[in-house]
């Protein structure tokens, strides 16, 4: 559910995702650039290595939008592969959550019982 905030968030917020991505990642070369300067290297040649070491900004920050991005059209096509499975079968659909929560309450007398049945220690708590 948080990932789903999360590329909501992405939506409506790309600038926002933008900047902040480009801020982190001028931090991660600033700091590979110092800890090169400190090495003893001079600052010009520890800029261009701190920048080799980092990589491509670009496909970086491509990659980093094709994990987070929402795409609109999967959930469009999650939604009417939805609705062709309901027109097929409705019965079938509408009668699955019921089940569901009817085993699920019959593992949880299951094991309540057998819990209650056995010697106590076994289970901790």
């Amino acid at each position: 559910m948080a990932q789903f905030i999360n590329k909501l968030n992405l939506l409506f917020g790309r600038k926002r995702y933008r900047k902040e991505l480009d801020e982190e990642m001028a931090f991660h070369r600033q700091q590979t650039q110092r800890e090169l300067v400190e090495d003893g290297i001079e600052p010009e040649a520890a800029r261009y290595q701190a920048m080799r070491r980092f990589g491509n900004s670009t496909r970086i920050k491509q990659r980093s939008h094709e994990i987070v991005e929402f795409k609109l059209e999967t959930v469009v096509e999650d939604l009417r592969f939805a609705l062709r499975q309901f027109r097929r079968n409705p019965g079938f659909d509408l009668s699955r959550s019921p089940a569901r929560k009817v085993c699920a309450m019959a593992r949880t007398m299951w094991l309540r019982l057998s819990e209650e049945s056995l010697p106590k220690g076994i289970f901790p708590g």
